[in-house]
């Protein structure tokens, strides 16, 4: 895995953009700041940012296969082995490398070292909250620190374990959720699918009906889904 520092940094912007100066700088009344790089927080610095990387990649004569550009691969051509291949994926400023060949990961490095501040930081551990180990027969993926947080944040760090995510036929009818559900239950709910989602994106397949069904009542919920959600856990 590789990292790009202040990623956003790197990119111009593509149009002018300016800022009124905070109180306190002693900044000349009727001036303003002219926003040179795609600085954090702007709403398009996201966007031009990838466009930059996207570009530098392509120059490389890597080919996108996606069609938002966050994943790219470069193959060479062996005439006596296997194709040299390298498959680069990129969320902001994580990218992760996957390769046949060391030598053509350490060439892409070194070219994106001229363009940006890139880390090599070897094989993939951590991954956007998720942990990645290499053991002799595959990956183990796994998001027990990010469990272990949520479990804390909702009081449910002594809770017994179930054998599956809900009760057998467990089912909600209309006629039983108010239309008016407490606001404070709406909002720690609503927490907990968001939690619940994000694991089963990555790790948790399994939990996947039960989430998305109990997905369906964030806005009208009562102690019933409540108790189901905190099961999931």
């Amino acid at each position: 895995q590789a990292d790009v520092k202040t990623a956003y940094l790197n990119a111009t912007l593509p149009e002018p953009l300016y800022l009124n100066p905070p109180e306190g700088l002693g900044v000349q009344q009727g001036k303003v700041f002219k926003i040179r790089k795609a600085v954090y927080g702007l709403g398009i610095a996201g966007r031009a940012w990838w466009e930059l990387f996207s570009k530098k990649n392509k120059d490389f004569s890597m080919t996108s296969v996606t069609q938002d550009d966050c994943a790219f691969v470069f193959r060479r051509p062996s005439p006596d082995a296997p194709d040299d291949i390298l498959v680069i994926t990129i969320v902001v400023d994580d990218c992760l490398m996957a390769t046949n060949c060391k030598p053509l990961r350490q060439e892409w490095l070194s070219y994106m070292n001229d363009f940006f501040t890139v880390s090599d930081d070897g094989n993939l551990n951590w991954y956007l909250g998720v942990n990645y180990e290499l053991t002799g027969t595959g990956i183990v993926v796994k998001q027990t620190a990010y469990l272990q947080r949520c479990l804390e944040r909702f009081g449910l760090t002594d809770a017994k374990t179930k054998s599956v995510p809900l009760p057998p036929k467990f089912v909600i009818t209309e006629d039983e959720l108010p239309k008016h559900p407490n606001a404070k239950d709406v909002e720690e709910y609503c927490a907990m699918i968001g939690c619940l989602l994000w694991m089963f994106v990555w790790t948790r397949p399994d939990i996947a009906f039960a989430v998305n069904y109990l997905a369906r009542f964030v806005q009208r919920l009562n102690s019933t889904l409540i108790k189901a959600a905190r099961r999931v856990f």
